[in-house]
């Protein structure tokens, strides 16, 4: 992955710096870009990988084992409440996601609460849900009234996104985090949540990866 670029160093090294110590909750983990380099590293402890997806969750623990990442994996959708949800498997493995039909295969559910009451203090929430950050934001509310977790979220611009989904993550950001960071800018900058709503209305891309520090 290195070789190939799929791997963004860059990434790494803004998680590294800003976030380190306590536990990585990886939601949405896919293989394991995220958790398992920083499981290698030492950057977190301990490092939770959730991954809802069959084939991606097998790919998951493999990896972890053939890295000697010391890390959890737990095959899971994370939302904003307990129980059983649908997911939708697309042909490309980074594309799945949470049926608001009713239709694909059925996969536990847990929420981001739930998860840090199992494992602690967290140091840093990365979430690629496609779609769904809204209701993983709903389901971290303890987690968030804290303030003391970073967030690593890929958020879709309001072009893709519902409305209220659009407006419940501008208003948990500029209510539990102090700063934020657009990590695939060209150079990125830590700016006051202030700014995120323009910020986040501006966006041409149809999603980006945010860094919000409390």
């Amino acid at each position: 992955m290195v070789e190939t670029k799929k791997l963004s160093r860059k990434n790494l090294f803004v998680r590294h710096i800003m976030a380190t110590g306590g536990a990585l909750l990886d939601i949405g983990a896919n293989i394991g870009l995220t958790s398992i380099p920083h499981a290698v590293l030492g950057d977190f402890h301990p490092v939770v990988a959730v991954e809802p997806e069959p084939r991606n969750f097998a790919c998951l623990e493999w990896n972890a084992k053939a890295n000697g990442a010391e890390m959890i994996c737990r095959r899971a959708a994370v939302a904003d409440k307990l129980g059983t949800l649908y997911l939708k498997i697309k042909s490309n493995p980074t594309h799945h996601h949470l049926s608001k039909d009713g239709k694909g295969e059925p996969v536990d559910v847990v929420t981001v609460d739930q998860l840090v009451d199992e494992i602690g203090r967290v140091s840093l929430v990365k979430v690629d849900v496609q779609g769904a950050e809204a209701d993983v934001l709903r389901g971290a509310g303890d987690l968030l009234h804290k303030r003391e977790a970073a967030w690593h979220m890929e958020i879709m611009g309001p072009k893709n996104a519902e409305p209220e989904d659009t407006e419940f993550i501008v208003s948990a950001v500029e209510t539990h985090f102090d700063g934020f960071m657009d990590t695939r800018s060209d150079a990125p900058e830590i700016l006051s949540v202030m700014h995120f709503r323009d910020y986040l209305g501006s966006l041409r891309r149809k999603f980006t990866d945010f860094m919000f520090v409390p």
